[in-house]
């Protein structure tokens, strides 16, 4: 059974601008818990990272905007491969790892592709498997999914106004919002994957 671990808030800022155009959403047919796992400024607006997962938490996905760099969402995709108890030497591993994902992150074009489908639109989403889980993203509808316990392929994804979490994504969302809202937590791996160990 995995842990769970959560993620919430950038501490950097009072509130998080609201949205300058469309936020997307997975859909997800079966019940299950979704949440919004972290909010940020940009100087684009308010940021999300939507979250989704079973209730055993044996499956669960992040969906967010692309940026001008993977360099968050790698982050996003370390937090849910790092086992519950603290690696040996972490920092020195959790370096190489970055690293390692970073030069990964260059060459997006010779990932896998899926196929979404994007406001009934099919698009390609380049695909990293890593740890037991995976990163994908379509720059063609600049969406960004980062899963674990199930396949990217196929994922759907529709236009959301933000009722669904509680909120207004077209009006800017303050920490106290936020916190009123529920939370739930990533699942993380109890022991280390054979991906982290050879680090």
């Amino acid at each position: 059974m995995a842990a769970l671990r959560g993620e919430r808030l950038d501490g950097s800022a009072l509130e998080a601008g609201a949205v300058r155009g469309e936020v997307f959403d997975l859909e997800w047919p079966e019940p299950h818990r979704k949440w919004i796992a972290s909010a940020e400024d940009t100087s684009a607006g308010g940021s999300y990272w939507l979250g989704h997962r079973t209730d055993a938490g044996d499956r669960a996905v992040l969906v967010g905007r692309t940026a001008d760099d993977l360099d968050g969402p790698l982050g996003k995709l370390m937090n849910i491969v790092e086992p519950v108890d603290t690696m040996p030497d972490r920092g020195r591993v959790g370096a190489a790892v970055r690293r390692y994902l970073g030069e990964q992150a260059k060459r997006t074009q010779d990932w896998p592709r899926v196929r979404w489908t994007v406001r009934e639109a099919a698009v390609d989403a380049a695909v990293l498997h890593f740890a037991g889980a995976w990163l994908a993203v379509s720059e063609q509808a600049r969406l960004v999914a980062i899963g674990s316990g199930f396949s990217p392929a196929g994922l759907r994804f529709t236009e959301i106004s933000g009722e669904e979490y509680g909120v207004d994504f077209t009006a800017p969302l303050t920490v106290a919002q936020l916190r009123r809202l529920p939370v739930w937590q990533m699942p993380q791996p109890e022991i280390a994957h054979e991906d982290l160990l050879r680090f």
